[in-house]
């Protein structure tokens, strides 16, 4: 049978949605129900009140809540007292001796006939939980006219008439547009089961009060990734929200978004992200803060191309690896110096799951061609987050102007949430005495279990198949390349051929946990007229192994420079000599110096004439301009 699919779409509120929202929106008033409540004991003398109105410290009393008992005089009301009520027969009933207003809080006691006692040695108690709020009995935005009365209110002539003039804003409208569109599909046929499938996207824009929002919500129930041959993605799982007051300069966004800090020499950042980012505008400042799960590792690519070859190029990872998968949207292409547009009526167009880009006839590919690729990958190994920001200010001094910022970033491992491994105590101890090396973090692949559980046996030094739950011995073998393992897939199983004779091991590398921090402060003004001046200091952090302290002594490295801009307008030289301008840099790095992102120019290769890596650097350039006229 053919397979056939078939496919309904309609716009906009999907019932799934609305019970969910019904759903959480009982839930929240039902625990503000509770939660909101507070609990106190109240004591009232017998002989003055018996017959007569009680009138509670708080209104608004928690519907059956109460619990009025009788009590001796110098009684201890401890808590195993009070929860031993019933049990004592002391505790009094609602309606038979008493009755109570909630609202107000007032309770009125009836001739209590059962209980006999002499007035002088009880007291009554009372236990109840309250709304620790106010509630006016009446809500209204206008107050409401009598219905069909068409006169002006009665002014008081008995006093003098006063007018005030005031002055009314009237509230801004709330708007907000709803689109989207929701789609169902229905696949089966010969040689497979029937599945469904479901599509969902919602677009929310508009404003509320002076708060313009704008929301994004995609879900396409699948987990591949966009393709990359057009100019815009249209992204399969998709989550933005982003808030922005138009009169106090606050903003925010949830979801997925892109975090760009270029302001900093030494920390440009530019990262595809999922968690939250907030900002806020002052008159003489700004911050920008941003917490989120990062989705991969960020790596630069830079090869040169080959005569008459437009692609596929490979992109391999941070340490050399060739299987990854490029997070969508997170790649930016540059071709001497200049950054492409993806797609096929553009510059190139990129298959994210096999990591590999291809450049279209509209550009041409030489030997000299200068290829630079920035993006992210997926890592399997662990959870990584990411925490960034920047605050800037801007002072005076002696009628000059300055701007001072502050840019800081982390970025790491959480080596209590792997993915492709679950460390026991052993692997973590393993993994402590490492160090940087990731040759030492090796651990056995062999797990003894109960005889017929296993599929291998051991013999010496080395395991041998016997057949699937025919051995005592489960074992996970690594790949490590022709000739340096001492293993061979054959048949069904792995088989020993001898020391540097296979390809795999019976051991398991750990991944090694790692994090990067950086921070620096940047300082610009015109300290003269027309004489420009910029400096910056930074600091970088670089844990290979955040488990170990060994190896910690290169963690740390520094980065600093200093320019001047000296305008040929500021009259260096007498009027009729000319004009001068002068242009100068100092850049010092450290060889342990980390970048959180791609630290250098474009240009940088092209005009120091040096390949780009880690590595120690002192350079110093001016420039000299001079022109008359």
């Amino acid at each position: 049978m053919q397979s056939e699919r078939i496919s309904t779409k309609h716009k906009a509120r999907s019932t799934k949605l609305l019970h969910a929202s019904r759903i959480t929106l009982y839930a929240f008033f039902l625990t503000f129900y509770v939660s909101s409540a507070f609990g106190v004991v109240e004591t009232f003398d017998l002989e003055a009140v018996e017959g007569e109105t009680l009138s509670l410290s708080h209104p608004f009393v928690l519907l059956e809540s109460e619990e009025v008992f009788l009590i001796q005089k110098g009684e201890s009301l401890s808590g195993e007292w009070l929860n031993g009520l019933n049990q004592n027969g002391q505790l009094l009933k609602r309606e038979r001796d008493y009755t109570i207003d909630y609202e107000q809080g007032i309770i009125v006691l009836k001739p209590i006939t059962n209980y006999q006692l002499p007035s002088t040695h009880y007291k009554i108690g009372i236990r109840y939980h309250f709304f620790p709020f106010q509630i006016r009995e009446s809500y209204h935005h206008k107050t409401p006219s009598p219905r069909g009365s068409r006169d002006p209110p009665m002014r008081d002539t008995n006093h003098e008439s006063r007018v005030t003039s005031q002055s009314f804003d009237p509230p801004t409208p709330s708007t907000l547009f709803l689109s989207g569109s929701k789609s169902l599909g229905i696949t089966f046929g010969s040689g497979q089961n029937l599945s469904l499938d479901q599509s969902l996207r919602v677009n929310i824009t508009g404003r509320v009060e002076d708060v313009e929002v704008n929301a994004v919500l995609s879900d396409e129930n699948t987990l591949l990734q966009p393709e990359g041959t057009t100019e815009t993605l249209e992204s399969l799982d998709e989550v933005l929200v982003e808030i922005k007051s138009t009169s106090g300069g606050l903003s925010a966004t949830l979801g997925d978004y892109n975090l760009s800090l270029g302001e900093s020499e030494f920390g440009r950042v530019e990262r595809r992200l999922q968690g939250g980012m907030a900002g806020a505008q002052f008159s003489r400042g700004s911050v920008l803060l941003a917490g989120a799960l990062s989705r991969g590792k960020f790596t630069t690519n830079r090869f040169f191309g080959v005569e008459g070859r437009q692609g596929p190029y490979p992109l391999v990872g941070k340490d050399g690896e060739r299987e990854i998968v490029v997070i969508a949207g997170s790649e930016k292409i540059y071709l001497d110096e200049i950054l492409l547009k993806r797609g096929e009526r553009n510059g190139y167009t990129i298959d994210y799951s096999s990591a590999e880009i291809t450049f279209t006839p509209r550009v041409l590919i030489t030997p000299r061609s200068r290829i630079l690729v920035e993006f992210e990958y997926f890592t399997e190994e662990y959870r990584r987050s990411l925490y960034g920001g920047r605050g800037t200010s801007t002072f005076d001094i002696q009628h000059s102007t300055f701007n001072i910022g502050t840019t800081f970033f982390r970025e790491g491992d959480s080596p209590n949430s792997p993915i492709g491994v679950s460390l026991s105590d052993e692997d973590r101890a393993a993994l402590s005495i490492a160090g940087d090396d990731t040759s030492k973090a090796w651990v056995s692949g062999a797990a003894l279990v109960d005889s017929g559980l296993g599929d291998y046996v051991q013999k010496g030094d080395t395991f041998e198949f016997v057949g699937y739950q025919q051995g005592n011995y489960l074992v996970t073998f690594t790949d490590v390349g022709d000739g340096n393992g001492e293993y061979e897939f054959i048949g069904n199983g792995f088989q020993f051929v001898g020391p540097d004779s296979g390809r795999y091991v019976p051991r398991i590398r750990l991944p090694l946990p790692n994090r990067k921090s950086f921070l620096a402060f940047d300082l610009s003004g015109e300290i003269a007229e027309g004489v420009q001046v910029r400096g910056e200091v930074a600091g970088s952090e670089r844990d290979l192994n955040v488990l170990s302290s060994r190896d910690d002594g290169d963690n740390l490295g520094k980065a600093g420079s200093i320019s001047f801009d000296l305008n040929p307008e500021a009259g260096l030289l007498p009027g009729s000599w000319g004009r001068l301008g002068l242009k100068g840099k100092f850049r010092s790095v450290e060889e342990r110096f980390e970048y959180p992102g791609r630290g250098r120019d474009l240009q940088y290769e092209d005009r120091w004439n040096v390949k780009v890596g880690r590595g120690k650097e002192n350079l110093g350039e001016v420039t000299v301009s001079y022109g008359r006229g």
